[in-house]
């Protein structure tokens, strides 16, 4: 990453951007999100966000706190984040010149930064009372409830993949082998949460 343009950002280093590198270096959570973001309209920041929030300790994030999210990162998501991932993946092409991967490097490490940026803006859009100990299937439940409140304020449905997607990464974000008990529970929450 481009520590001159992360090091403007304070603090360089904050627990939500050291969950998510943390998370997202597992492959299976790369491939997740990717999909999510791709085809059910997600941001990546926002889902994880959702997940580091209720493994923090900080609980449920309700309507009105995904939209006051949503709303703090949304003009430099739209107009910075996303913009430069597009930059990027034109220059995603095979066979071009040297140059041009260096430039694609450079547009990489931009990405980084205002991925950075935006989870700094994330971190600090919500207060809530401090982190509180809560046991890991507490957390783990929190954390669907506040991915679904997510989809929720989206405007998205999840369909059967959408969901098995969903459960994946609450696994994934909380070191959990799915027993089928758990995707159980999980799958009864959800069901409860639509109606």
């Amino acid at each position: 990453m481009n520590n001159t343009v992360c090091s403007i950002f304070e603090p360089d280093s904050h627990p939500f951007w050291d969950f998510s590198l943390a998370l997202y270096a597992n492959k299976e959570v790369e491939i997740i999100c990717l999909a999510l973001q791709d085809d059910y309209s997600a941001n990546v920041n926002i889902l994880l966000f959702c997940c580091w929030f209720a493994e923090s300790g900080r609980g449920l994030l309700n309507k009105n706190d995904m939209h006051m999210i949503q709303c703090s990162i949304n003009a430099w998501h739209l107009g910075i984040t996303v913009e430069l991932r597009r930059m990027r993946r034109r220059l995603s092409k095979k066979n071009l010149p040297s140059w041009a991967r260096e430039l694609r490097r450079h547009v990489l490490d931009d990405e980084l930064a205002a991925e950075k940026a935006e989870q700094f803006m994330l971190a600090t859009s919500i207060e809530k009372s401090h982190p509180a100990e809560t046991k890991t299937y507490d957390q783990l439940t929190y954390a669907s409830q506040n991915l679904r409140t997510y989809f929720t304020v989206l405007g998205v449905t999840l369909d059967k993949r959408g969901e098995g997607l969903l459960q994946r990464l609450l696994f994934a974000a909380f070191s959990m082998e799915d027993d089928g008990g758990m995707s159980e529970q999980l799958s009864l929450f959800s069901n409860t949460q639509a109606h």
